[in-house]
């Protein structure tokens, strides 16, 4: 899929490698016009401004790789208010889930 996307010019070989390197990547169903939609994921125990600027990034190459719409998501067992803000002011989804940190 993002080879392709490179060979139609859509993004760069960099971009490729960038890509290839998000945690997750994932369609699903948009609930509220059940439109097609990929997920582009971060995941990480302690969420920081990296990781937000970082899944925001990639979301943006996959958009234009796939022509389809790309929510950006950071799984994370910690955030802080001011990451929170941050994604939020950037779009970024944010799922907390302590329990990801134990072990």
């Amino acid at each position: 899929m993002v080879c392709d996307a490179e060979d139609d010019g859509l993004i760069s070989s960099e971009e490729v490698i960038e890509l290839l390197a998000l945690d997750l990547a994932l369609t699903a169903q948009r609930p509220s016009d059940n439109a097609s939609v990929y997920v582009a994921v971060e995941v990480s125990v302690t969420a920081g401004k990296i990781d937000i600027d970082r899944v925001a990034r990639r979301a943006r190459m996959l958009e234009r790789a796939v022509n389809q719409p790309v929510i950006p998501l950071v799984v994370s067992a910690n955030v802080g208010d001011a990451e929170m803000r941050w994604a939020e002011e950037n779009g970024v989804t944010m799922a907390v889930q302590p329990e990801f940190g134990e072990g």
